[in-house]
C-alpha cells in the first residue's frame, strides 16, 4: 500500500492519511510480534518443563492385558465403532441426498450417539486414577549408580517416615492412623525414585 499511495502525495495530499494509517498499522503489528518473541523467550521450552496432568483419571490399556475384561472390551469397540461408521454413512447420505437432509443427519448424529452412549460404562475400565506427577520425566537415567544413591537417600532422610521398604510404616506414622499411610504399589516404587532422580525429597541431594 505504501508504494501505492507515496507517489500519489505529489498530486493528491489527501493520500497522506491512508498513508499514515498503513505506517500505524505495520508499526502495531512489529510491536506485536516483538512482545510475542520476548514472551516465548522468558518461556520455558516444552521440552524443559515437566508435563502436569490436570485430570484425576488417565487412559490406559492395562485392561486388555485381563482376559476377562479384554473379552468385555473388544465387542464394545467394535460396537461403537460399527455405531460410528454407520451413523457417518447416514449422515453423508443426508448430505448428499439434499431432500432427506433434515431427516438422515439428525439419524446419523443419533445413532453414532447412541452407541457411545450404550458401551462407555463398559470402558470405563481404561481410566485409572492419575495425579498431577503421573507424566513426569525421571532427570536422570535409571542407572545402577542413580539407584543406589537413591537408596541411601531414602534410607538416611525418608524410610524414618516412609518405612524401610517405602510402605508408609516408618513409627511416626502410628500417630496419624492408616489415613495418613500411603498404598504399597505406589510407595515401593515411587519413593525410591524420587529420592534419585528429584523432589521434595531430593533436597538432599543437591
Amino acid at each position: 500500500m505504501k508504494l501505492w499511495l507515496t507517489p500519489k502525495l505529489a498530486t493528491d495530499h489527501r493520500s497522506l492519511r491512508p498513508l499514515a494509517r498503513s505506517r500505524l498499522l505495520h508499526a502495531t503489528i512489529a510491536c506485536a510480534i516483538l512482545l510475542v518473541i520476548g514472551a516465548l523467550g522468558a518461556m520455558l521450552l516444552g521440552s524443559q518443563a515437566q508435563p502436569t496432568w490436570p485430570f484425576a483419571v488417565r487412559v490406559s490399556g492395562a485392561a486388555f492385558g485381563d482376559p476377562e475384561l479384554r473379552a468385555k472390551l473388544l465387542p464394545a469397540l467394535w460396537s461403537i465403532a460399527a455405531g460410528l461408521a454407520l451413523g457417518g454413512v447416514v449422515i453423508v447420505v443426508g448430505v448428499v441426498v439434499r431432500r432427506l437432509r433434515w431427516y438422515a443427519v439428525p439419524a446419523g448424529l443419533a445413532i453414532a450417539a447412541a452407541s457411545v452412549a450404550a458401551f462407555a460404562p463398559v470402558l470405563s475400565v481404561l481410566a485409572v486414577e492419575a495425579f498431577p506427577t503421573t507424566f513426569y520425566r525421571s532427570p536422570t537415567s535409571y542407572s545402577a549408580s542413580s539407584i543406589v544413591r537413591g537408596a541411601e537417600l531414602f534410607a538416611t532422610h525418608c524410610a524414618s517416615c516412609h518405612g524401610k521398604s517405602g510402605r508408609g510404616d516408618g513409627p511416626p506414622l502410628d500417630s496419624f492412623g492408616p489415613s495418613h499411610r500411603t498404598s504399597p504399589p505406589i510407595m515401593s516404587t515411587a519413593i525410591p525414585t524420587a529420592t534419585s532422580i528429584g523432589g521434595s525429597s531430593t533436597a538432599f541431594a543437591r
